[in-house]
C-alpha cells in the first residue's frame, strides 16, 4: 500500500506520460466518461489513483490498451498496472509504523463511533476499498488543522461515551505526540 502523497504524485505523473506518449488521452477521456455519471468532469490520474474502482478501470483499460502497442509499450504498461495495484494492496508490512497504525486504528474507530465527521471529512468516498480511507487519515494526520479537527471530533466522542473510552483517549494521545513529529504541510505553502 502507498501511503505517501509524495509517490501517488510521481505514479500519476508517470501514467499521465506514458498517455502522452503513446496518444492515448482520448482513448482515457472515452473509457472514463462511460463509467462517470453525466454531468461530472472525467477524473484525472490522481483521483483516480485515490480510489479503488477508478484504480481498477484504470488497470483495465492500461491492460487493453499496451495490448495493441509494440512490445516495449505493452511491457512499460504492463509495469504500471503493477504500480497501480501495489497503490491499494494492503499487506500486513504495511500497516506497521506509528503513523500508519495510528491511521487504520482512527479509521476503524471514527467509521462507528464519529461516522458524520468521517463522512463529511472526506475519508468515505464511493467505490472505495478498506485503504483509500486509511490514506486519507494518513495523509490528514500530517496537517495541523485536520489533525486538530480528528482530535476534537475524537475527545467529542468520548466526552458522549461512544466506543472504548480508552482506546479512544490513547489515540488522542498518539495524535497529540506526533503533532510535533509530522512538519505542517501547509506550513511549506502548499
Amino acid at each position: 500500500m502507498i501511503y505517501e502523497n509524495k509517490k501517488i504524485e510521481a505514479l500519476a505523473s508517470e501514467v499521465t506520460g506514458y498517455l502522452q506518449k503513446y496518444s492515448l488521452g482520448e482513448a482515457y477521456i472515452e473509457s472514463f466518461r462511460e463509467r462517470v455519471p453525466a454531468g461530472m468532469r472525467i477524473p484525472g490520474i490522481k483521483e483516480v489513483l485515490g480510489n479503488h474502482q477508478l484504480r481498477n478501470n484504470l488497470t483495465c483499460f492500461l491492460l487493453y490498451r499496451s495490448s495493441l502497442l509494440p512490445e516495449s509499450a505493452r511491457k512499460q504498461g504492463i509495469s504500471l498496472t503493477d504500480k497501480i495495484d501495489a497503490v491499494g494492496t494492503v499487506r500486513e508490512a504495511d500497516k506497521h509504523g506509528e503513523k500508519q497504525e495510528l491511521a487504520w486504528e482512527i479509521n476503524e474507530v471514527m467509521k462507528n463511533v464519529a461516522f458524520p465527521f468521517y463522512i463529511e471529512a472526506g475519508y468515505a468516498k464511493a467505490w472505495d476499498d478498506q485503504s483509500d480511507p486509511v490514506r486519507r487519515i494518513y495523509r490528514d494526520i500530517g496537517i495541523k488543522e485536520k489533525r486538530q479537527s480528528m482530535i476534537d471530533c475524537l475527545e467529542s466522542a468520548l466526552d458522549k461515551g461512544y466506543g472504548a473510552g480508552k482506546r479512544i483517549s490513547d489515540m488522542i494521545a498518539s495524535l497529540e505526540k506526533i503533532a510535533d513529529k509530522v512538519p505542517d504541510r501547509l506550513s511549506k505553502g502548499r
